[in-house]
């Protein structure tokens, strides 16, 4: 027996050995882990009769839930391009179970579990490049809770998933994942502690090809009294990806210190610190970041508040694909004075001295700046007045010709053009960009560069996952700068809004931004910025509509013209059907390019309960783009059914899609069937 055990623990130490042999023990808990729990359920359902609840005298076990699932899907995909037709379609069928089950070991407070099983059996059938497949997948969750109810507890957790991704091909397309880990929480009032690990393991196939593998630590503690708190967090997270054929790697350290006092009682006086190091290793680029702030509050009276506020931050940047180190170094110094009178009238006063040096550029900036918004009730709803003044002065103590920015946050869409906050950006350098977590991103592929004047800007591509609208991603890119100089900064705000009888809102909003030369080699023009904006917004019974233009005037960025209409409508029937009808128009007039670009949508839904248990839906949507470079035409529809009787749901969609790209000559035509059957057994 003892033979057998060694032999196997030596099997699983090779299994889970590297090229340098070090002994992996990440992969062995998981492997233990995954194991443990499929041998645990299995032991517990096969060893005690589950025809009822029982308590054994050191095990209970909950009655087993058991249910079958067998599901049906059909694709068929019509692709045109240049009058040249394709199709493909594919069919599946899928077949599995579903096993829960829950409990304790011995006592409640010694240790619960909860368990679930989902074998899965599939067939497909396909007229693309894979063919004929069967396949058989263990699902399985598992967690357990030791020690629940004292001042220690540790959670272990494992779980395996498989799920289906739609691209625009009908071929499979399945991310099956893997994960595990545990949680341990000391509870101690004096200082809590908890101590996590995760692991995932991911594999996508099909049209968006991938596979993942992710180890991260995290560790929290903190200590708190009446006056004063102190926290402490670190993580580290190890991510090896790679996406059709790409490697995309990302290593991060990272540790954080945080603390406050009040110094004076009724925290009249208060003071908080903290301090931060990062260290990071990726594909594009390696990181060394040090962080340190510290901020004083003073309350001076109830209505009257002043802070001050010091920041430091040193990041030490080696960009793999320039193989140049990027120092930089920033010192700042912030100070506010908040004033309330009579809860109307609320008054900010910031004065700011700021360093930044990036490689051998040296910036040196202060200004002073003020803010006042005023807010009264009227007889027809409550008016609200803002203004803002604000002047800042930049000396440029050292320069180069070329300038390299690290990690500027974008927020990017798949119609709209988003540009980089300088122009002038060198192509021949390359631009890097990355997610909020630092995985490297692809370009073509995740987003796309598009050059509109001397400005260049940054846009989602369609329908590819990993960069969806709205998101913020990091780009790094080098520019060309202009000959070095001094300059002043003056920003003017103007607002007003009108909320009116809780039902119209009215807002017009007016800013300037405006550059002027002091000194050193002036340039052919000064940046300039002019933004007006005006909206209203009416909502009247189930319905909302509004109306905004906006109309940017800049000198050395991107003009343009944006009107936005969009009508919201709500309605429910005397026969309980629920309707929603929203429907949106914008218009984007670039004034140097002098393109427009118009983006309409409409979403038609109707919801209703059927046979009392019972719901169904249907969904109509359109979406056009026109422009220049753009011309895009979507429309489908889809329907949803759900109906549960006594032991059995069923699910039913069908689904719709035409997409077309005048640009490129190219149509896109998708059926999807998928029907579900569900029956609880016990």
């Amino acid at each position: 027996m003892w033979e057998r055990t060694g032999f196997c623990l030596k099997k699983i130490m090779l299994r889970y050995t590297d090229e340098k042999g070090q002994y992996l023990l990440c992969r062995c808990i998981g492997y233990v882990l995954k194991s443990g729990f499929v041998v645990l359920f299995f032991s517990v359902i096969l060893s005690i009769n589950p025809a009822e609840t029982i308590a054994a005298r050191a095990l209970y076990l909950q009655r087993p839930k058991l249910a079958f699932n067998i599901s049906f899907e059909y694709d068929k995909d019509v692709r045109i391009v240049r009058s040249k037709k394709g199709e493909d379609s594919a069919s599946r069928f899928r077949e599995g179970l579903d096993i829960k089950t829950k409990g304790w070991f011995y006592h409640p407070a010694l240790l619960v579990y909860s368990l679930n099983y989902s074998p899965e059996w599939g067939q497909s059938n396909s007229s693309g490049i894979s063919g004929d497949e069967n396949s058989f997948f263990h699902g399985y969750s598992g967690d357990m809770t030791l020690l629940q109810f004292k001042p220690y507890t540790v959670d272990v957790f494992a779980e395996r998933t498989s799920r289906r991704i739609r691209s625009n091909f009908a071929e499979t397309t399945r991310l099956n994942s893997d994960t595990y880990g545990g949680r341990l929480t000391l509870k101690y009032r004096f200082l809590p502690v908890v101590f996590g690990y995760d692991h995932i393991e991911s594999s996508q196939t099909g049209f968006y090809e991938s596979e993942t593998d992710q180890d991260s630590f995290n560790l929290t503690m903190s200590l708190r009294n009446q006056r004063a708190a102190m926290s402490i967090s670190s993580f580290y997270r190890d991510l090896n990806k790679v996406v059709n054929n790409q490697i995309l790697d990302n290593e991060v350290k990272h540790a954080n210190l945080r603390n406050s006092i009040v110094i004076l009682k009724k925290n009249k006086l208060s003071f908080s610190s903290g301090v931060s190091y990062e260290e990071s290793f990726s594909t594009n680029k390696d990181e060394e970041e040090y962080l340190a702030d510290g901020t004083l509050v003073w309350r001076i009276k109830p209505n009257l508040k002043s802070s001050y506020t010091v920041n430091y931050e040193n990041i030490d940047t080696f960009d793999k694909k320039l193989l140049s180190p990027i120092p930089r170094e920033t010192m700042s110094h912030d100070l506010n004075l908040t004033h309330t009178l009579y809860e109307n009238l609320a008054t900010n006063i910031n004065v700011t001295y700021e360093k930044l040096k990036i490689i051998n550029n040296t910036d040196q900036r202060y200004g002073v700046g003020a803010i006042w918004d005023y807010k009264r009730r009227i007889p027809w709803g409550i008016l609200r007045l803002e203004m803002g003044q604000s002047y800042r002065n930049v000396e440029v103590l050292e320069s180069e010709d070329f300038v390299r920015v690290i990690d500027e946050i974008q927020r990017i869409d798949d119609v709209t053009v988003t540009p980089l906050a300088n122009a002038n950006v060198d192509f021949n350098i390359p631009v890097s960009v990355s997610d909020s977590l630092g995985t490297p991103l692809i370009e073509d592929f995740h987003y796309e560069l598009i050059q509109i004047g001397d400005v260049k800007g940054i846009r989602c591509k369609l329908a590819l996952p990993g960069c969806t609208a709205g998101v913020d991603v990091f780009v790094d890119y080098t520019y060309r700068s202009r000959f070095p100089f001094d300059y002043s900064i003056r920003f003017q705000l103007y607002g007003i809004r009108l909320d009116l009888w809780s039902r119209l809102k009215l807002h017009y909003n007016y800013s300037k931004l405006k550059q002027n030369f002091l000194r050193g080699f002036r340039p052919e023009e000064l940046n300039q910025n002019i933004i007006h904006r005006a909206g209203a917004e009416l909502e009247w019974k189930n319905s909302n509509s509004m109306i905004e233009v906006e109309d940017v005037d800049s000198v050395t960025g991107l003009s343009l013209r944006r009107t936005r209409l969009m009508e919201s409508v709500y309605l429910k029937t005397a026969n309980e059907w629920f309707l929603n009808i929203t429907a949106s128009y914008t218009i984007n007039k670039y004034h140097k390019t002098d393109e427009t670009v118009k983006v309409g949508n409409i979403l038609a839904s109707a919801e209703k309960l059927i046979f009392y248990n019972g719901k169904m839906r249907a969904e109509v949507f359109m979406r056009d783009v026109t422009g220049e470079s753009q011309d895009l035409n979507n429309i489908g529809f889809s329907t949803f059914l759900n109906w549960i009787y006594n032991i059995y749901e069923i699910d039913l969609t069908y689904s719709f899609t035409n997409e077309k790209n005048s640009i490129t000559d190219q149509t896109f035509r998708n059926h999807y069937l998928f029907l579900n059957l569900r029956r609880n057994l016990f």
